[in-house]
């Protein structure tokens, strides 16, 4: 690869943008007028946000508080009597049934409690993320997110000629400046095949480094060769405006690998464990959906919580998508002390258990969220 000479002689000041962090709780709250448990405390070292959003049955409001100081007050929702119901944080934060806010932090320590201002069902399970970077005003799916990928906006002024200005565009996605090297590169060239942004014969973007050199923080951009595999055309100093590279914060929390821990032919324990509001995206990465227990099925619920006694032991619990309906809060099945018995009761979003899955219906759609 060509490299321009003066580039190893310059003796720049770093412009390095710091990673976005974003931290998640879930929380349950009882009647109107009741403060969600666990609430959240938080440094941040520049400016931040906090969001709210309900999950489960739609209709529940909250006033948001920091360090005792009212924040705000979360979009009124609109509720169906529980005929839509969600412990997808996706689904939840994408439809308007459902009431969320975001709330502006400044840099410092930081207590979050949230009060029910609505909670037509009595009782109910939210969740809440604080965090730093410019996607502040957006809460974005982690799973969602490419390897790859060049950032265009789907307009020319996305265009930039700065590390700190293509940076900012990454960070606007969830991602950051990419860094790419020669190891990488296949993976990059993949997600690069089919991008709209690079054109024959070549095109250029602004990158972080190449190959481990960040050149004393310049601002770089790297030709790319357009071809049946996008190959590297060379290294130069950003001389004009381009599309910024960006690639998935590495120091993100990951997807968890999900997988059974024990099964049967119609249900599967599945871990790691994890929050209530990742049973989900736990039971689709196995391609089942949430187990629904019911009082007609008290063979499946016992076959279930079989399954979980073998995976967690006696007096364990998991979670499940509900009983007999849908509800605003989410459920355990529980082993007692030897297993195979039908025990449903609501859970303790604080913490963390497997995941009992169970396999769709014929002609049920399936689907991956977080």
């Amino acid at each position: 690869m060509k490299l321009l000479s003066t580039l190893s002689a310059l003796a720049l000041l770093t412009l390095s943008a710091k990673a976005a962090v974003q931290t998640r709780w879930d929380f349950s709250f009882g009647g109107a007028g009741s403060i969600g448990s666990p609430g959240h405390s938080q440094v941040l070292s520049e400016p931040g946000y906090v969001e709210i959003f309900d999950l489960y049955c739609s209709g529940d409001q909250f006033e948001v508080y920091d360090n005792g100081v009212s924040i705000g007050v979360t979009s009124t929702p609109v509720s169906d009597g529980c005929a839509s119901s969600t412990g997808s944080v996706n689904d939840a934060w994408g439809n308007l049934k459902w009431s969320r806010g975001v709330f502006y932090l400044a840099p410092g320590s930081h207590s979050i409690t949230v009060k029910a201002v609505q909670s037509p069902f009595g009782s109910g399970g939210a969740s809440g993320i604080i965090g730093t970077g410019n996607n502040a005003a957006n809460f974005i799916d982690q799973s969602t997110i490419p390897a790859w990928a060049v950032v265009t906006n789907g307009t020319p002024n996305a265009k930039v000629q700065t590390r700190a200005a293509a940076a900012a565009i990454c960070a606007s996605k969830g991602m950051i400046l990419a860094a790419p090297t020669k190891q990488t590169w296949d993976a990059v060239a993949a997600a690069l095949q089919s991008s709209p942004a690079i054109v024959a014969p070549s095109s250029t973007v602004i990158v972080s480094s190449w190959d481990g050199n960040d050149y004393g923080g310049a601002d770089l951009a790297l030709t790319i060769i357009k071809g049946a595999k996008p190959s590297v055309g060379g290294l130069t100093l950003a001389a004009a405006p381009a599309y910024p590279l960006c690639q998935k914060d590495p120091s993100q929390t990951q997807t968890p690998a999900y997988q059974p821990v024990t099964m049967d032919s119609n249900f599967a324990v599945v871990g790691p464990i994890g929050s209530a509001s990742q049973l989900s995206d736990a039971c689709a990465k196995v391609n089942m959906v949430p187990f629904q227990a019911t009082g007609a099925d008290p063979a499946g619920c016992k076959a279930a919580s079989s399954l979980v006694f073998q995976a967690a032991g006696q007096n364990s619990q998991a979670w499940i998508g509900g009983w007999d309906g849908a509800s605003n809060f989410p459920y355990v099945v529980s082993t007692g002390a030897t297993g195979g018995s039908c025990t449903v009761n609501a859970g303790d979003v604080s913490k963390s258990q497997y995941f009992v899955c169970q396999k769709p219906a014929t002609g049920a759609a399936k689907r991956s969220e977080l």
